[in-house]
């Protein structure tokens, strides 16, 4: 057995943070055969590429530079294999017009070394045949990962308001599970920054958080904030590689208000109404999603309307009545009735999160909204926080800590099925 090195991208390294190309190449042939060779490579380029097949060695390359792989097969055809060498990579760096995470790569390698592995071994769970697809990185909840934060533009509204998308982007190999986060603020209030927190410390185990903002009731009623949710969840799924996601894992979490739109999502993936905005591109791409989890979800509008108006609390009746738009939608787009009614809905799984002291959305509703989906086939997991109020993870404590770390594991459960 031989092993040859070499070196596919020649150039000076550009130490003004310019972007870099970084080459790991190390094969293995049992003759100058080219079809008996096998050989890795981890090549970090444009974030933005598809991966690409190498096609003289039937192997996924990550972000693969087509005119660096027909170089290197038009050298291997000339050269043939270089001098032996035994668990060495031959790292070169070219500039590009990319900033690439160079650094991160460099650790990666050192650590491997420390630890005395070979590196074809390392970085096997990263490459898998063509005819797989591309690799994926196994979600441990209890990782930690750095995150990048920044926001692009996701769309304009009907009020001429640039819908915004927040996002949250694990510093590692990945790619990485995706989740669409769904503001609460009672359909009326709140923008994509209401739950970082939550986002925060789900995007730290190893998940792409994208958080989006939605129309508010007074700038359009209902369905119009569901159709941004669905229309985020096809714009994230077009997009997700852009950050390193992986769109085939995609689930929402989504909080009170968002929560009902959540399940909405979940339940109606492919109603006209919610498929109305054209997705520019990409216009076979569904609103399917995988899972949802939420925190005090209004499973039932009517019953939550009942309930502030019970108690005169003046605001949030006005926010309903802003919002259902004619009156009869509240009946139409509320969960639990369209269960009763027995419609045609894609069940998904479910985790449902309530605070026992919650007013807003008594617990009565999420329980009987969870009996409701059980009976009907679908997957749902409830849990009450005690001593938990409807926003208790808008402040630390344990109760915030429990929370965070059941969206992970049921997330985790989701992505092992």
């Amino acid at each position: 057995m031989r092993y040859r090195k070499e070196g596919l991208a020649r150039g000076q390294v550009d130490h003004a943070n310019r972007a870099v190309l970084e080459t790991l190449c190390l094969s293995k042939t049992e003759g100058p055969e080219l079809s008996n060779s096998i050989s890795l490579n981890v090549w970090i380029t444009r974030p933005m590429k598809n991966n690409l097949v190498h096609s003289a060695m039937s192997r996924v390359y990550k972000d693969a530079h087509p005119v660096l792989l027909a170089r290197h097969r038009a050298r291997f055809r000339r050269d043939g294999p270089i001098r032996p060498i035994t668990k060495i990579a031959w790292l070169e760096a070219n500039m590009t017009e990319f900033f690439l995470g160079r650094r991160h790569f460099l650790k990666t390698l050192t650590a491997i070394g420390a630890a005395g592995l070979p590196i074809a071994s390392a970085f096997e769970s990263r490459i898998v045949s063509a005819a797989a697809g591309t690799a994926k990185t196994a979600y441990d909840p209890a990782a930690k990962f750095d995150l990048t934060v920044s926001e692009v533009e996701m769309r304009r509204n009907s009020a001429g308001r640039m819908l915004m998308a927040r996002i949250y982007q694990p510093k590692g190999v990945g790619p990485f599970p995706t989740v669409l986060d769904l503001h609460g603020g009672a359909w009326n209030a709140k923008d994509r920054h209401a739950e970082e927190p939550m986002d925060r410390a789900i995007a730290a185990s190893g998940v792409l958080v994208v958080a989006i903002d939605m129309t508010l009731a007074p700038e359009a009623p209902y369905p119009a904030c569901v159709q941004d949710g669905n229309y985020g969840v096809r714009w994230l799924k077009k997009n997700a590689h852009t950050w390193n996601g992986d769109p085939s894992t995609f689930g929402v979490y989504g909080s009170s208000s968002g929560g009902h739109v959540a399940e909405l999502l979940g339940m109606r993936p492919h109603d006209d109404r919610y498929n109305a905005i054209p997705l520019t591109g990409a216009p076979n791409i569904d609103a399917t999603i995988a899972y949802a989890a939420m925190r005090s979800p209004i499973s039932d509008t009517f019953a939550r309307f009942k309930n502030a108006e019970n108690l005169k609390r003046d605001s949030m009746v006005k926010n309903n009545q802003l919002f259902f738009k004619p009156w009869e939608t509240i009946h139409e787009s509320n969960p639990q009735e369209i269960l009763e009614r027995h419609e045609k809905i894609n069940f998904i799984p479910f985790l449902i999160m309530g605070g026992a002291l919650d007013d807003n959305v008594l617990p009565a509703i999420q329980e009987k909204f969870v009996a409701t989906y059980k009976a009907a086939g679908g997957d749902v997991q409830f849990q009450l926080f005690p001593d938990s109020e409807h926003e208790w993870v808008a402040k630390e404590g344990p109760q915030t800590d429990r929370a965070r770390e059941m969206v992970k594991a049921f997330i985790a459960r989701q992505l092992k099925k």
